[in-house]
């Protein structure tokens, strides 16, 4: 949501504390009733649509999400080590059973991501033989168990909400433009109330005044996979229109784009000399927001 959709919101909901609360002093007015039923049916409508573009991600833990993005490098690093001797050895039938890449990891729900790295650790375990002490240290073994059993511990969820449907943002902006027009429908049939309830009045005017946006900073982290193998894509540079912020993913197929503007924002992704992905995004202030996508490369 944008500063100035928030701000919006703030005034419908104080306009809509005042109506509700004082609704005996135009109980009879049959005008200004009608309208506040209509702003009523309007504001509900922009509550939902909100609801519907804005998943609740009440729960979520930027501890346990860093802790998730740690875990998930170790386990990928200790098994891209285990995979290469294992299948240097000539068993590939187990080097198979490795996650090599951070984001096998970090893709999944939080039971599952500490589920694989679990196994990476039996993994191991069970052929130490071949890989313990010359490959994996039995330090770096006790590390990874160490780091999955921190992660489960942490309260809270490592999961957000990041995707958005294009359709259900449009149905939340075009929300906000009926609803002011109630507002605007209330000011004037309430003028005559400045003479015969001058107190509703007040609180009633006051209730429609728009607060003052302040623009924060924040960030987005993209990771960027390849749709047909799930590995990382290195070497993508993301643009966001506002302010033309970029940042390349590294070999992890991340990026990172420090310091923007919260609210709607169009992303751009150039591989090369070719765009290979573009599409409109919602910022959340004061905190790092994760994009993870799943790109075609042709």
């Amino acid at each position: 949501m944008t500063g100035p959709e928030q701000a919006d919101q703030t005034m419908f909901a104080s306009v809509n504390h005042v109506l509700t609360t004082e609704a005996t002093v135009y109980e009879d007015d049959v005008n200004f009733k009608a309208e506040a039923e209509a702003f009523f049916a309007a504001y509900a409508h922009n509550l939902a649509t909100g609801a519907a573009a804005h998943p609740d991600n009440s729960g979520f833990s930027q501890e346990k999400l860093t802790a998730k993005l740690e875990l998930g490098d170790y386990a990928a690093m200790l098994s891209g080590e285990s995979f290469v001797t294992l299948k240097n050895l000539g068993k590939m039938s187990v080097a198979e059973k490795f996650s090599l890449y951070p984001t096998n990891y970090t893709q999944l729900a939080d039971s599952a991501c500490a589920t694989l790295a679990q196994k990476a650790y039996n993994l191991i375990s069970e052929n130490a033989d071949d890989l313990i002490p010359d490959t994996i240290t039995n330090v770096m073994l006790t590390a990874l168990q160490t780091k999955t059993n921190t992660f489960m511990a942490l309260q809270g969820t490592s999961e957000t909400e990041h995707e958005v449907s294009p359709q259900l943002t449009e149905d939340f902006k075009n929300s906000f433009g009926p609803v002011k027009e109630k507002v605007e429908n209330l000011k004037l049939r309430a003028r005559k109330y400045e003479t015969i309830n001058y107190g509703f009045w007040e609180r009633f005017m006051a209730s429609t005044d728009i607060p003052t946006v302040h623009v924060r900073h924040t960030y987005l982290e993209i990771v960027a996979l390849n749709k047909a193998t799930s590995a990382p894509i290195e070497g993508i540079v993301f643009t966001l229109t506002k302010g033309n912020k970029s940042a390349t993913t590294d070999y992890m197929g991340k990026a990172v784009i420090a310091k923007i503007r919260s609210g709607e924002d169009v992303l751009t992704g150039v591989l090369g000399d070719k765009t290979v992905y573009t599409g409109h995004i919602v910022i959340e202030r004061s905190k790092i927001n994760s994009l993870k996508l799943i790109i075609t490369l042709t």
